[in-house]
Order: structure tokens, then C-alpha cells, then sequence
């Protein structure tokens, strides 16, 4: 409910103005609010900018509690990272790390905060085997701040597994995960929505894994707290959809795919405009039903009609995209032209600083239309 945050701080901040308390506690205290409240709205410059005030205000007090203004360096890095501007992000955590250093103990929730958020800004930036140990020393962190059974601890097992999971060590990763699991489920119940998290990143690990049954068991678990705690046309239950529609499509469950995915894309299409980013997601999986139901001429066209902003933002998009353009070659039986654009996507992934698991998965499919060409030319031409 981030515009009601907005709302809210908003209000206050009007309200203190009109009640003449200019002094520079207040002042620094209702900024700091409206900030995060901006943050969560996604509304990064404006945040990015009350922030900064919120900051410098708190730093002017002779009595500044330092905690304070560690608490404040933290939003604003999240602020910079929400627009963003990576470096002056990781500035400000590094930061945070030195003073609560600094500070000694009492200054260690602020320093897990940095240090997960810090390692998010590498990982953003391709870099995870630099997050690794960030995420390490978080969840050790985590682990005496909190005890092994919190939240803030499940949060930690998750961020450290994500990075597990794109440097391709799944079965690290799998053991994080499952222990977050744990954790949410004990902590904050199997139907609340930190669960539902947790149930849809171990099923990604597991499709990675060929296990789909049991990810896509794990997916309806997931799709089902979102569908109880949100509304129909919230993004986390659209994605929710998808992945679940992912998941029946590589199980080869067509029909039942088909027919959670129609609904889902009619809402997409009717909200959002063409180059929405959920729009294209949803554009690129009905593609890829299309492929799978042999519907290819079909595909042909949804792959062209798509339409994806050339802008630095939209990489991810555009990658995804060149993946399902392979797939429709190859189910053309055009092995020749879909390992082309393999080849070419291994040098996009390289560029883009993708997941080291995302390259492998090239890899892997780069061999089988290697092979396949080679039978295709006949036993002559591998001597």
C-alpha cells in the first residue's frame, strides 16, 4: 500500500510545517519518513532527494545519534540503488559497514542491513561471486542478531541462496532455501506471504533441476497464498500465474497450461500497455505455448508483433526474447539459424554480467542443436 504511505507522509509533513516545528529533529524525522515512503512508491528521484535532505539535517546535530544517521545512509543507498545509480549506492553502504565498524555492536542491524543490500548492488551489477561473501557474513550476522528462527534470518538464508542458485551451486542453494522455508513457515505461518517467497524460489531451483512435478507442486503452493492475501490483478500473483504455466509447459502438461495461462494473458492485454515489461513476460510465455502446441506460424507472429523499448532497462527483457526465438528455430527444425543465435546470445549474456547458471543453460542447449546438426549431416562428416 506504498501510495498510501505517500499519503500519509505527506500529510505529516504538511501538518508539521503548518505547526511551525522547523526544528531540525522534526524536520530531519518527517523527511526521513517521506523518503522511504517515496522508496516504496518506486518514485526514486523524489526520493532520492528528501533523502539527502533528511540526511544532512541529522548530521548538522551536535547531539546526532549515530545510529541515526546510519539508518538514514541506508535509505538513501536503497534510494540510489532504486534509480539506479549503483555506484553512489554502493557508496553509501560501504559506508554504513565503516561507521557501524566504528560503533562496535549495538550498530550490527545496520550493518546486516548494509551488508545484504550492499551485496544486491553487486549482484545487480553481474558481479555474485563479489555478493557471496557479503551474503555470508549477513546471515552470520543475522544468525546472533536474531537466532536461527526469525524472519530477519529467513530473509538472509533467501539473499544468500539467490546468489547460490544464478552462480549454478544448486545444491547449496537448495539447502538455504529449504531452510528459509522452514523458518517462514514456523515463524510467520505456511499461508502468510513471505512463505509463498520462499515455496516459488525453491520451485525455480528445482525446475533448474528437471524436478518439475515437485516444482510445480510447490508453485500452486505459492500461487494459492498469493491468490487468498492479494488482489487478482496484483503483479506477484500475475507472476505467480506464469510461473506456474512455465512449469506445466516444460512438464509437458500443454492443455492445463494453456488454460491457466489464457485468463491471466486476456488481464495482461486489457491493463497494461504493449511495452509493459509484465505485458512482454506474458507475451514471450504465450510464445512459447504457442511452440510448444506446434501453433508456429502463430508463434511467428506473436514473436514479431512484440514490442520491447531499446533501453538499458529492458536487457533482461530483450535476452528473454532471443531464448524463445531459439526455441521457435529449433522447433522449425532451422538448427542452423537457432544455434546462430545461441551463439550470439552467449556473447549478450557475457555483455549483460547474466547469472553464470543462465550461461550454462545456453551451453546446454548450444550442444543439442550442436548435435543435432551433426545428425543431421550424417556419420561422413564427423570423421
Amino acid at each position: 500500500r506504498a501510495a498510501e504511505a505517500v499519503a500519509l507522509a505527506e500529510r505529516a509533513e504538511a501538518l508539521r510545517v503548518a505547526g511551525g516545528d522547523d526544528s531540525v529533529e522534526a524536520r530531519g524525522d518527517s523527511l526521513n519518513h517521506l523518503g522511504v515512503a517515496y522508496t516504496a512508491a518506486g518514485d526514486f528521484d523524489r526520493a532520492r532527494a528528501v533523502l539527502a535532505e533528511s540526511l544532512a539535517l541529522r548530521r548538522t546535530r551536535a547531539d546526532a545519534e549515530p545510529l541515526d544517521i546510519l539508518v538514514g545512509l541506508n535509505n538513501l543507498a536503497r534510494a540510489e540503488r532504486g534509480a539506479g545509480r549503483l555506484d553512489a549506492a554502493e557508496a553509501l553502504y560501504a559506508e554504513v559497514v565503516r561507521e557501524a565498524e566504528a560503533i562496535g555492536p549495538r550498530a550490527d542491524p545496520s550493518r546486516q542491513t548494509a551488508l545484504d543490500f550492499m551485496a544486491r548492488v553487486r549482484s545487480d551489477r553481474g558481479d555474485r561471486l563479489g555478493a557471496l561473501p557479503l551474503l555470508q557474513e549477513s546471515l552470520t550476522l543475522a544468525k546472533r542478531l536474531y537466532g536461527d528462527r526469525s524472519s530477519r534470518t529467513a530473509t538472509a538464508h533467501n539473499e544468500l541462496a539467490n546468489v547460490l542458485h544464478d552462480l549454478g551451486r544448486l545444491d547449496e542453494a537448495e539447502v538455504h532455501y529449504r531452510q528459509s522455508l522452514a523458518v517462514e513457515g514456523e515463524v510467520r505461518g505456511e499461508s502468510a506471504l513471505p512463505y509463498a517467497v520462499s515455496l516459488n524460489n525453491l520451485a525455480s531451483l528445482l525446475e533448474d533441476r528437471a524436478r518439475f512435478r515437485e516444482a510445480t507442486a510447490l508453485s500452486q503452493r505459492s500461487l494459492a497464498i498469493r491468490e487468498a492475501n492479494l488482489p487478482a490483478d496484483n503483479p506477484m500473483v500475475l507472476r505467480s500465474r506464469g510461473n506456474l504455466a512455465r512449469l506445466l509447459l516444460r512438464d509437458g502438461r500443454i492443455d492445463e497450461a494453456g488454460r491457466l495461462l489464457g485468463p491471466v494473458l486476456a488481464l495482461v492485454r486489457d491493463t497494461k500497455p504493449d511495452a509493459d515489461p509484465e505485458r512482454v513476460r506474458f507475451e514471450l510465455l504465450h510464445a512459447q505455448w504457442l511452440i510448444a502446441a506446434r501453433r508456429l506460424p502463430e508463434a511467428d507472429a506473436a514473436l514479431s508483433a512484440l514490442v520491447i523499448p531499446d533501453d538499458p532497462g529492458r536487457a533482461r527483457d530483450r535476452l528473454a526474447r532471443e531464448r524463445v526465438r531459439i526455441e521457435l528455430a529449433t522447433a522449425h527444425g532451422r538448427h542452423a539459424e537457432a544455434l546462430a543465435l545461441a551463439d550470439a546470445l552467449d556473447a549478450e549474456l557475457a555483455a549483460a554480467g547474466a547469472a553464470p547458471l543462465e550461461r550454462v543453460r545456453n551451453d546446454a542447449v548450444r550442444e543439442r542443436l550442436r548435435a543435432a546438426l551433426a545428425a543431421a549431416a550424417g556419420p561422413a562428416s564427423r570423421n
